[in-house]
């Protein structure tokens, strides 16, 4: 989706619902919120995965930070393979919540979940 294109659609938000353990027991854990719009849209849900576990591969997208402290108009995706709870802790110990978190990304190429290169234009 393009941030500057003539067809976004834009709308007011009514209520924000952080959640309530946000940056607990560990810094990023439990890191969602709910938005309420203040009008429907006619868009297609999004299917959520109960079970990652069963996927090889995870798609990322946003408009994160680019590296450079600039943000991309276009949002950018990647896919990411799925890393079990065990060698994700291995990876980043004391930083992994597996209750709250999911992790994803090329451990064996020391390549994080974002990195730059893989982004799709």
């Amino acid at each position: 989706m393009d941030l500057e294109s003539d067809d976004l659609v834009e709308t007011g938000v009514e209520e924000v619902h952080i959640a309530h353990d946000y940056n607990e027991p560990i810094d990023s854990a439990n890191d969602w919120a709910l938005l309420l719009l203040e009008e429907d849209l006619d868009v297609e849900p999004i299917d959520l995965a109960v079970d990652p576990a069963v996927y090889d591969v995870l798609e990322t997208a946003g408009w994160g930070d680019l590296g450079d402290g600039t943000f991309p108009t276009v949002a950018r995706w990647v896919e990411v393979p799925f890393v079990t709870d065990a060698d994700c802790q291995a990876a980043y110990p004391g930083e992994v919540d597996a209750q709250t978190m999911l992790c994803a990304g090329d451990l064996d190429n020391g390549a994080t979940d974002d990195v730059l290169e893989d982004w799709g234009v």
